[in-house]
């Protein structure tokens, strides 16, 4: 599990700090041990001035032990880890608007013991040259600078999160050790963990691991879906299942989120209740939707909706919709086949002639 930790005017901190004084991140957490236990809780630890060594700055990750390590009485938590130090550089050609990550320092510990009633924090206090930040020594030059630290998995490790499987939808929307939340225009709220998103996502894995913006936010605002949907969504990357009672328009726009966050899985799962709620006024929107996402199956089932009721599906609105925005190859292949009438004129209902050729 990796956490991305951006230190923006990099040059500002280091001038201000004194030596010794240490700076943190926030609170992150990775896989614990067990199945039934809490996640491992952890920060880095910033030492921009370490009194070890002149002009080298330390880097080190700090165990917080968590509930279930208490009530155990255990003293110390083992792994490894690894730290990685990005310097954020302008672009190298006039031709390229770009800034670019460039690897600055790397230092791995294969293994550890956090000791909880000794030593806690760990990792490297040369981690950093300063001159390796500024090549030229001008210390007051602006810099961006990233450190990623990878927690290594523990020895009995477990695919979910604080014993979360699957189809256990009890943590859901509890604000209890969420460390993301989604607001909506109308006020909505939806706290969720980010390990748990992650790993059941890889959308959700590069917003919360890679460089996007998001990385660093606790909350993030979701404007283009509705709360029901994106709830919706949430749910399914908990559970995997899909939410009782959704309305015909939320599972539209579930399908449409599910091909654009990529969850392949939750696209086959609306299949079924999508056709299920299809009608002779909607069906050219389950349609379009097919050809749009190119989703083999719900053209093959859509089509065949349409093939049973083709005399009647013919001189309707949802005909002339389909002409209108160019479904027509489909309908040509799929009259073709089956040998039934194509229309290459629309007929309202008043017998009013509407061309599209």
């Amino acid at each position: 599990m990796s956490y991305m930790w951006k230190l923006f005017h990099f040059e500002k901190l280091y001038k201000k700090a004194t030596i010794g004084q240490q700076f943190f991140s926030d609170t992150f957490y990775s896989p614990s041990n067990s199945r039934n236990h809490l996640p491992y809780a952890w920060r880095i630890i910033l030492d921009p001035k370490t009194t070890r060594v002149s002009n080298a700055i330390g880097f080190f990750l700090e165990a917080f032990k968590t509930v279930d390590e208490q009530k155990e009485e255990l003293k110390t938590r083992e792994l490894g880890f690894d730290f990685i130090v990005y310097r954020l550089d302008l672009p190298t050609t006039p031709e390229s608007k770009e800034k670019k990550w460039t690897m600055l320092a790397q230092q791995d510990c294969p293994h550890q013991s956090f000791d909880y009633s000794g030593t806690k924090s760990w990792g490297f206090g040369e981690l950093l040259k300063v001159e390796s930040i500024w090549p030229h020594n001008d210390q007051t030059a602006e810099v961006d600078l990233m450190v990623k630290v990878t927690v290594q998995k523990p020895q009995e490790t477990f695919s979910s999160f604080s014993g979360i499987t699957h189809g256990d939808d009890e943590w859901i929307d509890q604000k209890e050790f969420s460390d993301i939340t989604f607001t909506f225009p109308q006020g909505e709220k939806i706290h969720a963990h980010r390990l748990i998103l992650s790993k059941r996502s890889e959308y959700f894995n590069k917003m919360f691991m890679g460089l996007w913006n998001e990385a660093d936010s606790d909350t993030i605002a979701i404007k283009e879906v509705s709360y029901e949907t994106f709830y919706a969504l949430i749910y399914y990357l908990y559970t995997n299942k899909l939410k009782e009672g959704l309305s015909n328009e939320t599972l539209v726009e579930l399908y449409e989120q599910a091909h654009l966050r990529l969850l392949t899985s939750l696209s086959e799962a609306l299949i079924s209740p999508l056709l299920h709620y299809a009608n002779d006024d909607n069906w050219d929107h389950l349609y379009s939707l097919a050809w749009k996402f190119e989703h083999a199956t719900l053209q093959q089932a859509v089509m065949n909706f349409a093939e049973k009721r083709w005399n009647l599906a013919v001189k309707t609105e949802n005909m002339k919709r389909i002409l209108q925005w160019g479904g027509v190859k489909a309908l040509e292949k799929l009259s073709s086949a089956k040998n039934l009438h194509y229309p290459t004129k629309y007929y309202d209902e008043h017998d009013d002639e509407i061309s599209f050729t």
